[in-house]
């Protein structure tokens, strides 16, 4: 999957080496995307983004630190972190807020009358 994105014809060793990064080891690499985890989609879909290096102007995360486990919340707050564009991000965790610089919000809790 991740080879479909190297639109900048990086060599097999800094593709292999970015899925490494995103703690794919070889034995995943020809798994289908159906047999995935949600943690696993999401390293992947930042994976394909850092080998095509075709980041969106926008990335919309609703609820972006749900079911995943410690190395994949690393992962994703290392790389959105990083991202010099605009987020917009729905989410209960401010700590992850925090950590990836979110520097303006908008509280939706309901008024109590």
């Amino acid at each position: 999957m991740a080879w479909l994105h190297n639109v900048r014809h990086l060599a097999d060793h800094d593709i292999k080496m970015r899925l490494d990064r995103a703690l794919f080891p070889l034995s995943s690499w020809s798994k289908p995307c159906h047999a995935l985890s949600g943690g696993e989609r999401m390293r992947l879909m930042l994976c394909c983004i850092m080998i095509s290096d075709h980041a969106p102007d926008l990335f919309v995360l609703d609820e972006p630190t749900n079911n995943l486990d410690i190395e994949s919340l690393d992962i994703l707050t290392d790389t959105i972190g990083s991202y010099g564009g605009t987020l917009m991000v729905i989410s209960h965790d401010d700590r992850f807020i925090d950590r990836i610089g979110i520097t303006r919000t908008i509280d939706l809790t309901p008024l109590r009358s």
